[in-house]
């Protein structure tokens, strides 16, 4: 540290005279309220047994695309784009309905199923479930309180993800009508054994595919190249699809490029089994008739190839 000469306080060598020596005064113990040297010290407690816990995070909560409690619900819509969509489901059309979808534009998801709506049809679904390229999940039944007719008009579609429907109970006099729609996702639908009435089939270059009990209980009415109108169920009146009529129950399924898988709930079984892509079947004739693999220079040529497309 660098001084300024103006602040030396020697002078001719000299250091001044220290003031001198003040005594402090001592006060008892009862005026200065301090304690004295011969008070002991409070008694050692030890150790608190109590250990600190921090805050404690957020609880994580199921989202309401991931349901896994049954809710009984009427007029809900689930929408998402990327995300999968999953949960059970009772449709009870007796609660009450939501002035928000009331204001919405319904229709039906496919064209051809226009004529079914009808014009006196409101278009408003008491269950709505959509996604772009997320998978699709549902347990569903019908149930409500009176013993009133009436029918449950589910939406279910989406674009690329595969969509598994499964109604596992229906209850009497309440009837569903369930709409399925997709591009290239598969369709994957489980009717309970008391489903009574029409299944219209449409797909334009997938394949149908009747598990073994549902297949010994529905009556083929007609087919075609692009579909196909089955009934299932005793006792059905209706042989065609009325989204009107309160006494039978109805399935719309369509797809463009996806399969249509159609079973009995609790009774058929469908594992999706996805089989090799044409890069494996290659590298397995490969292995087979020259004794090596090939898959790997084929994937270097698709990986430069797609480089070059992403260039222009």
């Amino acid at each position: 540290m660098i001084l300024d000469k103006t602040q030396l306080t020697l002078v001719d060598g000299e250091a001044p005279e220290l003031p001198p020596k003040q005594e402090v005064p001592v006060y008892p113990a009862s005026q200065a309220g301090g304690s004295t040297p011969s008070d002991e010290p409070p008694p050692y407690a030890g150790p608190s047994t109590q250990t600190h816990q921090g805050p404690s995070g957020a609880q994580r909560h199921n989202s309401h695309l991931q349901s896994v409690a049954e809710q009984e619900v009427n007029y809900i819509a689930l929408v998402s784009k990327n995300n999968s969509i999953s949960g059970s489901y009772m449709i009870n059309t007796e609660l009450p309905q939501s002035d928000m979808l009331t204001r919405c534009k319904w229709g039906p998801l496919d064209k051809a199923n226009k004529k079914m709506y009808g014009k006196r049809n409101k278009g408003v679904p008491n269950a709505s479930v959509h996604t772009r390229h997320g998978a699709i999940a549902l347990n569903l039944a019908t149930g409500g309180q009176s013993s009133a007719y009436s029918k449950a008009h589910v939406q279910v579609s989406s674009r690329h993800g595969k969509v598994h429907v499964n109604i596992y109970s229906i209850q009497e006099n309440k009837h569903i009508c369930l709409e399925v729609s997709t591009r290239h996702g598969n369709i994957v639908v489980f009717v309970p054994p008391t489903f009574a009435g029409a299944l219209q089939l449409r797909t334009r270059r997938g394949n149908v595919q009747f598990l073994p009990e549902f297949e010994r209980n529905a009556r083929l009415l007609n087919a075609s190249d692009k579909g196909a109108l089955v009934l299932f169920g005793q006792n059905v009146q209706n042989p065609v699809i009325d989204m009107h009529d309160l006494i039978s129950d109805s399935c719309m399924l369509s797809t463009r490029h996806g399969r249509i898988v159609i079973g009995v709930s609790g009774v058929d079984h469908y594992d999706e089994v996805q089989g090799p892509n044409l890069l494996e079947k290659l590298g397995s004739l490969s292995m087979l008739f020259l004794g090596r693999d090939v898959t790997k220079p084929m994937q270097e040529m698709q990986r430069k190839m797609q480089e070059a497309a992403q260039r222009f």
